[in-house]
């Protein structure tokens, strides 16, 4: 399970965001009608990183990158989901 700034207390840092606040990272999902989707430029690590948070949630993603990006971070991004463009 995702463990975000919702579990620190009050001198840790981020602890002013209440747990169950829709902006931490544990936070369930309200049911929509719409699909999430999420969508980035990447070349590397934050693509992969962008996809594998898509999936854990369930929501669509696109990862951008340019033509140099390679094979191996491409299947990378893929692995998790994404639609690499």
């Amino acid at each position: 399970q995702l463990r975000g700034p919702a579990h620190l207390g009050p001198t840790q840092g981020l602890g002013s965001v209440p747990p169950g606040c829709p902006c931490s990272w544990g936070a369930p999902r309200a049911a929509t009608t719409t699909p999430l989707r999420v969508a980035t430029a990447s070349a590397g690590n934050h693509g992969v990183a962008v996809a594998w948070g898509a999936q854990r949630r369930g929501a669509q993603c696109a990862i951008y990158v340019h033509e140099g990006v390679g094979p191996a971070i491409r299947a990378r991004m893929e692995a998790f989901g994404a639609e690499v463009r």
